[in-house]
């Protein structure tokens, strides 16, 4: 019995997002090391990245809704 995504069809979609992905030095990873807090600002805050492709998968853009880090205001600015 086949899976879904054992398909031709989704496997060469896969290879080739994942192809885009590493031409644009994004790291993959398989597991949650990429969510991390930034020490500098002690923020819980988390922000997700999003990428879209375009063209029949032969791009990589950034989402349009993607929401920008918050940076700690300084008082002495």
């Amino acid at each position: 019995m086949n899976t879904i995504v054992a398909l031709d069809q989704i496997v060469e979609k896969r290879s080739a997002i994942e192809s885009l992905i590493q031409n644009a030095n994004i790291t993959l990873t398989n597991g949650n090391e990429w969510l991390w807090n930034r020490p500098e600002c002690e923020s819980k805050n988390i922000c997700v990245f999003k990428w879209q492709t375009m063209d029949n998968d032969t791009k990589l853009i950034e989402s349009k809704d993607n929401l920008k880090m918050e940076t700690k205001k300084n008082a002495n600015l």
